[in-house]
């Protein structure tokens, strides 16, 4: 008992006061690398900001420029643009940053802002329909909309139903009349397929905008 009282007479708290000092500065240290850690955090995420609203902007203008460039738009429709585009990337989910270069794709082939806008719409259904990328999904509906060939391909094509609805729930005589409806757009079909092959020869491409800026003579317009 006495060699028990001894050693409890000479004990004392100090290892545990420095191991509480430790632990404190250890505490601290742990404390000063967490504010390091998340200013650093905060930092990059600032800067990511940044640079996201810095390509925003880019954007942004850039669209606008060629909404003037292409399709003539006024200021009140640019105005009108940037709302659709922001309610548009509300409806859909998908950022304006991917509906941007898409809406200047349609715009460059269409030369008309609200066609442009009824396009993207259409853009976007084939897109989530086929699982491609708006991006490649707009840029085959500009080529199609310039492309004269496929435009009288499918303007011809819409004939076909109303040849079927003629000859199947017509008159008495719907036979006939679908006969006769046949000839007489046959007749416009050729005049028409007549003129694309020219003006293919004249400038050697489909494209219409390069039609318009082909530099005919007068006899090239009968």
């Amino acid at each position: 008992m006495a060699l028990i009282a001894s050693i409890l007479s000479k004990f004392d708290d100090s290892g545990i006061r420095k191991a509480k000092s430790s632990f404190g500065g250890l505490k601290k240290t742990i404390g000063a690398l967490g504010i390091g850690i998340g200013l650093k955090q905060l930092t990059d995420g600032l800067t990511e900001v940044a640079k996201a609203a810095s390509a925003d902007q880019k954007s942004m203008l850039l669209l606008n420029t060629q909404l003037k460039k292409n399709a003539n738009a006024t200021d009140a429709q640019i105005k009108q643009n940037d709302k659709f585009i922001d309610s548009l990337s509300q409806q859909v989910g998908i950022v304006d940053d991917d509906l941007r270069p898409a809406m200047g794709k349609l715009v460059r082939a269409t030369g008309d802002t609200r066609k442009a806008q009824q396009l993207l719409k259409l853009a976007l259904d084939a897109s989530v329909v086929s699982g491609k990328p708006l991006d490649t999904v707009a840029q085959a509906l500009s080529k199609a909309a310039l492309d004269g060939l496929l435009f009288y391909v499918f303007f011809e094509a819409t004939l076909i139903p109303m040849y079927i609805i003629i000859g199947v729930w017509g008159g008495p005589n719907r036979v006939y009349a679908a006969f006769k409806f046949f000839l007489y757009t046959l007749l416009g079909s050729l005049l028409t397929l007549v003129a694309i092959l020219y003006l293919y020869s004249a400038t050697d491409t489909f494209n219409i905008l390069a039609w318009h800026k082909a530099p005919l003579d007068i006899t090239g317009h009968f």
